[in-house]
């Protein structure tokens, strides 16, 4: 983060990490309603990571242009892009050497992504303006597999009818979805979708019929803009004397347009049409100002001992360098360009935490389902298992992960192959552990992996102990929401091995958990809760919650 830029910090976020995150955007296509699969951010040691595979010739493509479709007449904001286009441009960044391979995880989605519609709708009664993204795929299965990984396990869709439209609303009615044909889908917030319903597939908005707008659409993204998504914020940014001289782009201006084209470099053009050229002057004088201010800020920012950071704004210094400021009647025009080799500088930083996003949210829903388990396996015996369970007749001792297969999806068959009087290591036992049920297997993990990726609260005193008989929901004294069942932590451990990182909460120091993300960790409560911890956790506190029966106050 660019601790430097203190003018702009919201939320403690720097405002290069939200504007690169807003380049990546266009290019990761987070779309409304998509709720993607905590992992540090990837070595910069960007030689050791890339693969060896010669890149692919960057051959100027011949695209047609850009076509907007369901797009309200009201809209306020629309970004049409080109995710596989821009996909295919990004992994030729990573088999030239210039960006680590393991990034690309976010952008993955949208290899099938032919076109992507984002729109923007007023907030009518709602209290936030309304999103909702029209999707082209390049084929059915791919529409579906986006479907199925963009709506939780449990979510329940109602079919609904608006006037010769059928769709469906999520039971909470805050979201809805359509899906017009076998390759497109409509999808996000409900007043949004349903007023993209109505336009029977086209574009309604003259926002899309601009001169501005058919020249950026024969590029990978073309965006336009109302400056009344600006002046909706325009009391709150005109407190700050600062931020109020940017007041020219939507007191003045009649519509923004961005395009984006890729080739051997990447151009960007902002065209910012007036209601006369003398409003077209003053939005020249505030762009150069905001490019002057940035510029001064950037310079600054060159301090950050971070090395992704120092990535970025040696790539987006670059990028302003490269202005070029015209004014042609009632239009503004501002161009920027950069080569692949800034380009890949710049989607480190953001690439890296959607990543990391990405990866803590994956590795959340593991330890939810874990905690599911471990809940419907005491429903069935009275108790959770015991850290390590003995078979009776051969005295033979299997692990808790084991154990919980009968209860995950997908894995009872795996249960059942596994020798239960046979050592956790033998010829056949081996064979389940290369079959490691996903949920043991952190996301940065490569698929192959056998080693766990969540440990026991074990140790004496703790919910998982050295006895052969696990605990009740009774025994947990301390009561079950002040309690932790299992964290998340990078072990040597194979998941059947009935072997757990033992917890001394009589020791000074308590063992490294997490590992994976290198602020914190993710655990599980005994109420089936699951949580993130910082690294930084007070260690007498985090005795406190392995106990059971400690009778601590818990803050």
């Amino acid at each position: 983060m660019l601790r430097d830029l203190k003018f702009l910090l919201v939320e403690g976020s720097g405002t290069i990490r939200w504007a690169t995150s807003i380049g990546v955007l266009a290019i990761t296509l987070v779309a409304i309603g998509l709720r993607p699969p905590g992992n540090s951010p990837p070595s910069m040691n960007l030689k050791a990571q890339v693969p060896v595979a010669a890149p692919k010739q960057d051959v100027p493509e011949k695209l047609e242009p850009l076509t907007a479709k369901f797009v309200p007449e009201d809209a306020t904001l629309i970004a049409v892009i080109r995710p596989r286009v821009i996909y295919s441009k990004v992994e030729n960044l990573a088999l030239s050497k210039l960006l680590p391979a393991n990034m690309l995880k976010p952008l993955e989605m949208t290899k099938d992504v032919v076109q992507a519609t984002i729109v923007c709708v007023p907030r009518g009664e709602q209290t936030m303006p309304q999103l909702a993204t029209f999707l082209t795929f390049s084929n059915k299965e791919a529409r579906d597999r986006f479907v199925a990984g963009s709506s939780p396990q449990g979510d329940r869709w109602l079919k609904t009818k608006l006037m010769l439209y059928e769709y469906e609303v999520a039971a909470d009615g805050q979201t809805a979805r359509y899906r017009p044909d076998d390759l497109t889908l409509v999808m996000g917030q409900t007043l949004a979708v349903q007023k993209m319903v109505l336009t029977a597939g086209k574009s309604l908005s003259l926002l899309t019929q601009t001169e501005s707008w058919k020249k950026a659409s024969n590029g990978v993204l073309a965006a336009s803009a109302s400056p009344s998504v600006l002046s909706d914020f325009a009391p709150q940014i005109e407190q700050n004397p600062v931020a109020g001289m940017f007041s020219p782009l939507w007191d003045t201006a009649v519509n923004h347009t961005l395009g984006l084209t890729m080739g051997d470099r990447l151009r960007i053009q902002l065209m910012s049409n007036s209601k006369n050229s003398d409003s077209a002057k003053k939005i020249e004088a505030t762009m150069q100002a905001a490019i002057s201010m940035f510029s001064n800020m950037l310079s600054s920012a060159k301090k950050t001992p971070d090395e992704k950071s120092q990535m970025t704004v040696e790539a987006l210094s670059n990028l302003l360098a490269s202005h070029k400021l015209e004014v042609s009647g009632t239009e503004c025009r501002l161009s920027l360009e950069m080569d692949s080799e800034n380009f890949a500088k710049f989607l480190v930083e953001p690439l890296a935490a959607a990543k990391s996003a990405g990866d803590r949210a994956a590795q959340t829903n593991n330890v939810k389902y874990i905690m599911l388990a471990l809940h419907t396996y005491h429903d069935a015996y009275g108790s959770f298992p015991a850290a390590v369970v003995v078979d009776p007749a051969s005295g033979m001792q299997r692990s808790w992960r084991v154990e919980l297969l009968p209860y995950l999806d997908g894995t009872v068959g795996l249960y059942d192959q596994y020798k239960k009087n046979e050592p956790w290591d033998s010829p056949a036992n081996m064979d389940v552990l290369a079959k490691m049920p996903a949920v043991f297997r952190h996301p940065s993990q490569p698929n192959d992996s056998t080693k766990t990726a969540v440990t026991a609260a074990y140790g004496e005193g703790l919910l998982f102990n050295r006895t052969t008989k696990g605990n009740r929901i009774s025994q947990v004294l301390d009561g079950t929401s002040n309690t932790l069942a299992i964290l998340e932590a990078k072990t040597e451990i194979p998941w059947t091995k009935p072997e757990d990182i033992e917890i001394d909460c009589n020791a000074d120091k308590l063992p490294d958990f997490g590992g994976f993300d290198e602020t914190g960790f993710i655990v599980g409560y005994a109420d089936g809760s699951v949580r993130y911890f910082s690294k930084s956790i007070d260690t007498e506190l985090l005795k406190k919650l392995f106990t059971i029966a400690g009778g601590e106050v818990i803050p």
